[in-house]
């Protein structure tokens, strides 16, 4: 028959504890981590879905100023072929016919 000094030969109470209180601190110390990595992973999203938002927006605008750009081309085209006319109507003497025809009427 074996008979123990110390209590049964395995770890002494405090170190017992002292082992269960390490191992508590790294279960907080993991769910700590956890539970920041899923408040980033949250706001990565977040901030994924903004800038998509963003972008989305950004190219809509992108076309609203493009199809306004081709209208007011469209225009300028327009009005430089209607002053040509204009200006050639003017130097050949038809402006003055027109005026003196329209002031007698």
């Amino acid at each position: 028959m074996l008979i123990m000094a110390s209590g049964g030969g395995g770890p002494s109470r405090r170190r017992f504890k002292k082992e269960l209180n390490d191992d508590n601190e790294e279960d907080d110390e993991d769910l700590s981590y956890q539970i920041k990595r899923a408040r980033n992973n949250v706001a990565v999203k977040k901030s994924r879905v903004k800038s998509r938002m963003q972008m989305k927006e950004m190219k809509k605008r992108v076309d609203e100023l493009q199809n306004e750009n081709d209208s007011l081309e469209m225009k300028v085209t327009l009005l430089t072929k209607e002053l040509s006319v204009l200006k050639e109507l003017f130097m050949s003497g038809h402006f003055k016919l027109l005026t003196l025809l329209n002031s007698h009427i």
